[in-house]
């Protein structure tokens, strides 16, 4: 059987992408996330891009035999969400810090 590299399902932080590489060259996964992290620190985030493309265009270990077009068309749908989800954050933080400082105002 063809060996084909997909996003683990069982051995997942985020979204198994260094999961799936690990299981795919058969390497612990915990070596490729350590990579993957010295990589976005070292890297200026190009790993963080990486991360976001396989995370788009590599299938779900369930999915593999899937038709590739709609396997694709999800992943980047997960990332527009996750991406929502994040900026929703970030505005929450900014509008609570710009709240405690205008209470701050004296007479």
């Amino acid at each position: 059987m063809k060996k084909r590299l997909t996003r683990s399902t069982s051995d997942k932080m985020i979204e198994g992408v260094c999961g799936g590489l690990g299981e795919y060259f058969d390497i612990d996964p915990t070596i490729v996330r350590l990579i993957f992290a010295a990589g976005l620190v070292f890297g200026f985030g190009s790993f963080g891009v990486l991360y976001l493309l396989m995370w788009a265009v590599v299938p779900k270990a369930d999915t593999a035999e899937s038709e590739p077009k709609s396997v694709f068309e999800s992943g980047v749908q997960q990332v527009a969400e996750a991406s929502r989800e994040v900026v929703d954050a970030v505005k929450k933080q900014v509008a609570g810090s710009d709240e405690s400082k205008g209470t701050d105002s004296t007479g």
